[in-house]
């Protein structure tokens, strides 16, 4: 069955000597439980080639308020991440995350397929932490409370995946605001645009369908941890047949294809930070720097160990010699974005209230918000097309903080990078193009231009990217607001021939014009006042 192989927890604070004013334990502000797994290798030649999972968090206070899963097989990759909420959360965490891979494979032993156990086992796990008689940690001597009064305030949401390496195929159970992205690769060769979609709608109120759903419900305390949410594990005291609050998991299957470029699991603090498109942006290239910058380690090392500089292959898929293994990690470079963003001003995603307020003299980056992509380094070793992983983001301002109604300062981000046989067109093509250029006759000057080449030509191609995303997101914003427009427009037609009998179109920036003619009618002449109201 495989060896589980979940991330490592923090060692608790230690006690203190009780004293008149009793020192308050430091709060970690760093990349933790950082790990980079082995690589799970397909053995056919078509479809997936392999999976490289890599985890990482940020902690801005002591408790370990959210956990991520991974376990994995010859055929199979599962992981889970659950973040917690309420007076007890860290609790109910460990209580899920210890529990969430057995009765995962009961479920399945039982079930006939995936997306039944995957259900299953959130079930399971929610009626489990109802019923168990006591939860580990779950008492406080300054908060002295039940084990059952712990559930009735503290609860959890969690996303459940599964990837079936022979069948190229990712199933997602959620429940919750925690969700899963799919990220993609759009275009090809000078027109690549990544983008993604999420697996799962989001199980909070600012979510229509979901707010919709409550009609009828009781009302609670406004102070009522996870009164975002609409669905949860835990929190027993919201649930019942007038609660807001329900269990009821979401599936999710697809189908992957060599479009597909990784699976990104991750709390809704991440999210509120970091935007689809602009997570699967950071991932492709950032990987594609790591997998360059692990070819240029490897050449500089077979150059200094005497071996020649051709002696041990192109390099790009080897780990990069002192380095270690976790050298270049995904998840937590998503991280540390997703911090950057959380302590820059006007960390959002664009949309309409954005659009007056868009920069047109060069972005500061992709989304409005304040960037942090750096210049191009100038050196022996090859330039990072966007920020390094390791340390602190580049901040002036103390440790930033993710805040959101009752969750705050913690985060986990587990990503599935997938390799694929002949990724795509406009990749196979470069990649004969490298090999043709990998002569016996190339110097060891000519290979070094060479990996800077290919380290700039990374970066020209983010940025490019980039002012992609940027106007893909302005196109978006002006559609809509034309569609508001459009709409009131009618309204206003509509309204003129009802009332007054007038026979007039109005267009979406509200000018009367003449039917046939096409003269423009001042609006007095008709008696209207109107404006697009957002």
């Amino acid at each position: 069955m495989g060896q589980c192989l979940s991330s490592s927890n923090a060692e608790p604070p230690q006690s203190h000597a009780r004293t008149a004013k009793p020192a308050t334990p430091p709060i970690p502000s760093d990349v933790v439980n950082r790990a980079t797994y082995p690589e799970t290798t397909s053995s056919t030649d078509q479809g997936l080639a392999q999976l490289i999972v890599q985890t990482a968090g940020w902690r801005s206070q002591t408790q370990d308020t959210v956990r991520t899963l991974v376990h994995q097989t010859r055929e199979h990759l599962f992981l889970a991440v659950f973040q917690g909420i309420g007076l007890h959360a860290e609790a109910v965490v460990s209580f899920l995350h210890g529990r969430a891979y057995q009765v995962f494979t009961e479920q399945a032993g039982a079930a006939t397929s995936l997306q039944d156990a995957l259900r299953g086992t959130l079930l399971a796990l929610e009626a489990a932490l109802l019923t168990a008689p006591a939860l580990p940690h779950a008492l406080d001597l300054n908060r002295p409370m039940s084990s059952s009064q712990a559930r009735l305030s503290s609860g959890a949401s969690a996303c459940l995946a599964v990837v079936d390496l022979p069948a190229c195929s990712a199933h997602v159970c959620s429940v919750g605001d925690s969700r899963c992205l799919l990220a993609r690769t759009a275009g090809n060769f000078n027109s690549v645009a990544p983008a993604g979609r999420f697996l799962g709608e989001e199980h909070a109120l600012r979510n229509p369908e979901e707010r919709a759903g409550l009609e009828g419900c009781m009302v609670c305390d406004g102070r009522t941890p996870g009164l975002h949410l609409t669905r949860a594990l835990g929190f027993a005291g919201l649930k019942g047949p007038q609660g807001r609050l329900r269990c009821d998991p979401e599936l999710c299957s697809v189908r992957l294809s060599p479009a597909d470029s990784a699976l990104v699991l991750a709390p809704a603090p991440f999210w509120d930070q970091v935007s689809p498109g602009a997570a699967c942006l950071r991932h492709r290239f950032y990987d594609r720097h790591a997998r360059l910058q692990q070819g240029a380690d490897r050449a500089r090392a077979l150059a200094q160990a005497g071996a020649g500089a051709g002696a041990g292959g192109s390099g790009l898929d080897a780990a990069a010699p002192g380095r270690g293994a976790d050298a270049f990690n995904a998840a937590a470079h998503l991280v540390l974005y997703a911090m950057a963003r959380a302590g820059a001003e006007g960390g959002r995603d664009l949309g309409i209230a954005d659009l007056a307020r868009l920069p047109f003299g060069g972005g500061k980056d992709e989304e409005g918000g304040g960037g942090d992509l750096p210049a191009a380094e100038s050196g022996a070793a090859s330039p990072a097309p966007i920020a390094a992983t390791g340390g602190q983001p580049a901040a002036a301002s103390p440790a930033p903080c993710l805040t959101r109604e009752s969750v705050a300062g913690n985060l986990g981000v587990a990503c599935v990078t997938l390799r694929w046989h002949g990724q795509s067109v406009s990749e196979a093509t470069r990649a004969a193009a490298v090999a043709v250029r990998r002569a016996a006759h190339e110097t060891t000057l000519q290979r070094a231009a060479r990996r800077r080449w290919d380290a700039l030509r990374a970066l020209v191609d983010f940025q490019r990217a980039q002012r992609r995303s940027v106007r893909a997101a302005w196109h978006d914003a002006a559609r809509a607001i034309y569609a508001r427009a459009a709409v009131r427009a009618r309204a206003v037609q509509e309204e003129l021939y009802v009332q007054r009998g007038v026979v007039v179109d109005v267009s979406p920036s509200l000018k009367v014009r003449e039917p046939g003619t096409g003269r423009e009618v001042p609006a007095e002449e008709v008696g209207i006042r109107a404006t697009v109201n957002f």
